[in-house]
């Protein structure tokens, strides 16, 4: 009984692999008991194991929104990343879990991050033809910055990006201009290209190439004119 009480207050097991193995291993088959059990007896739900995946990673990867929702609720780390650098989101985008990459970007999932291959979420579902992915990753940065202009919210610094050349001086590939993370900080054009597919029902992936088209053309910033031109350049998608 000394020992079990000594072995709570030093609280070793958090950091224990075997309870961080047994962790992952529930999050990965979706046992949500388990991973309530491990959390009550002082495993943090923020463990890495030796290849720095965590429980959501696996829960992610495996499309578990049950044990996803637990642990964003639990207020985990949506952009830890393992030893390659992929977060939860490049997983959940690799393997097409559609319902587990909208929740990831809602609880502030990074579209944008790159991993140790130069990919983003959105390329690891490109590369896999998952298009029905990247229409789902537009829809949800899409909804979260309306709902960020709408509530008065400021949208956090966009990263130093924009249209480029596929690689730099020294041949490093370099991430592409990517829509649906780099649009956020212009709320006023992402309100107008929500009205544009309310009104013309319109997937999120068309929307967003109109918005590709207006970055790179510099076109007017006025709100009426800007939709004008945004209702001509759609006749050509």
């Amino acid at each position: 009984m000394g020992a079990e009480a000594n072995r709570t207050e030093q609280n070793p097991i958090a950091t224990d692999s075997e309870h961080v193995d047994s962790l992952l291993e529930a999050a990965r088959y979706n046992d949500l008991d388990d991973v309530k059990s491990l959390a009550a007896i002082g495993v943090s739900l923020d463990s890495k194991d030796a290849e720095g995946r965590t429980a959501l990673h696996m829960a992610s990867a495996n499309g578990n929104v049950d044990i996803v929702n637990y642990l964003i609720s639990n207020k985990v780390d949506v952009n830890a990343c393992n030893v390659e650098d992929n977060t939860p989101l490049h997983w959940a985008c690799l393997n097409g879990h559609i319902e587990v990459v909208k929740i990831l970007i809602i609880a502030g999932a990074d579209v944008s991050r790159l991993n140790k291959h130069e990919q983003t979420p959105v390329d690891e579902a490109a590369i896999g033809g998952k298009m029905n992915v990247i229409d789902a990753i537009n829809t949800a940065v899409a909804e979260v910055e309306l709902t960020r202009a709408s509530t008065g919210n400021s949208s956090p610094e966009a990263p130093d990006s924009g249209p480029s050349s596929p690689t730099s001086g020294e041949g490093r590939p370099q991430r592409r201009f990517d829509p649906a993370a780099d649009i956020h900080h212009r709320p006023w054009v992402v309100e107008i290209l929500i009205q544009l597919q309310q009104r013309h029902m319109l997937k999120a992936t068309q929307i967003l190439e109109v918005a590709y088209l207006k970055a790179n053309l510099k076109l007017p910033k006025e709100k009426l004119e800007l939709e004008k031109t945004f209702l001509s350049l759609l006749k050509s998608i």
